[in-house]
C-alpha cells in the first residue's frame, strides 16, 4: 500500500506544529500527484529517561520514517498533541485505544523483527510515550482486533 495518498486522504486541515526546547523537530515532505506539503514532525526529547529508553515508542521502529508517518496519522485523527506525544483524546475507550495502536504496531510490521512485547512493557510503553497510566488488567484483555483502528495500514518502508 501507498502510504503518502493514503495519509493525504487523512488530511482535515493544515495544522501547523510548532517546536518547544523540550522536543526534537524532523522534517517531512510529502508528496502527491497535486500537492507538496512540508510538514514538520515534532518527537519528545526524553533524555531525562535514559533508564527506560526501551519503553519508548519510538525506539521499536525498524526506521525513523514510519514513526514520523504514524505520529502524522495519530496527530491527524486529534488523538496526540500537535507538539509532543501526550494523549489528548479521552473519549470513552481511550485507554483501549492506546494498547491496540501499540498492538496493531506490531501486527502491521512498523517494528523491529526481534520486538516482543510483554504486558508491562505496553503499560510502559503508553505512559512514558502517551503520558496515559494503563492497567495490566486492560492490557491483558485487550486484542489487536477489539477496535477499528483503519488509519494504520500495513507496513511498507519503500511507500513512505
Amino acid at each position: 500500500m501507498n502510504l503518502i495518498p493514503y495519509l493525504m486522504k487523512m488530511l482535515d486541515n493544515n495544522d501547523s506544529l510548532t517546536p518547544n526546547d523540550d522536543n526534537i523537530e524532523i522534517h517531512e515532505l510529502i508528496k502527491n500527484d497535486e500537492n507538496l506539503i512540508i510538514n514538520k514532525i515534532i518527537v519528545p526529547n526524553r533524555k531525562e529517561q535514559l533508564d527506560d529508553e526501551p519503553y519508548i515508542l519510538s525506539k521499536l521502529f525498524e526506521d525513523p520514517r514510519q514513526y514520523a508517518f504514524i505520529l502524522l496519522a495519530l496527530r491527524f485523527k486529534k488523538l496526540i498533541s500537535a507538539n509532543t506525544t501526550a494523549w489528548i483524546c479521552r473519549d470513552t475507550k481511550y485507554k483501549k485505544r492506546i494498547v491496540v495502536i501499540i498492538l496493531k504496531l506490531r501486527a502491521n510490521g512498523y517494528y523491529k523483527s526481534n520486538v516482543t512485547l510483554s504486558h508491562l512493557q505496553i503499560q510502559k510503553l503508553a505512559f512514558y510515550t502517551f503520558g496515559v497510566k494503563i492497567s495490566i488488567d486492560l492490557i491483558k484483555h485487550t486484542s489487536v482486533n477489539d477496535l477499528n483502528i483503519n488509519y494504520i495500514p500495513s507496513c511498507s518502508i519503500d511507500n513512505i
